[in-house]
């Protein structure tokens, strides 16, 4: 395929344009991912926000995660936050503490 796309030495003005359009679409979808992620983050916040404030547990903490895979409700995506590591450390402790009281 690149024999087809650089074509026109001495510039490839066609091969550097489909490159450059695949690196902009690339950097668009990490961006859309990345949105879809904080969203579905947000959500399982938010329900776990709703099962602390009527003073339960959420039924589904009793599955496994193998069972819920990507629902399970303390499952949440990772992802780039540029300057926002303390939240990166924030979920490491939280976790922590969760399996350390899970251990006891």
């Amino acid at each position: 395929m690149v024999t087809q796309i650089y074509d026109g030495p001495p510039r490839f003005f066609k091969g550097h344009g489909v490159q450059v359009g695949l690196f902009g679409l690339a950097f668009v979808d990490i961006w859309i991912m990345r949105w879809m992620m904080k969203r579905h983050n947000a959500k399982k916040e938010a329900t776990a926000a709703e099962w602390a404030g009527r003073g339960g547990n959420n039924p589904d903490e009793n599955k496994t995660l193998e069972d819920l895979c990507d629902d399970y409700p303390s499952y949440r995506y990772i992802y780039w936050m540029i300057g926002g590591g303390e939240r990166w450390e924030g979920l490491c402790k939280r976790q922590q503490s969760k399996e350390i009281l899970a251990g006891s």
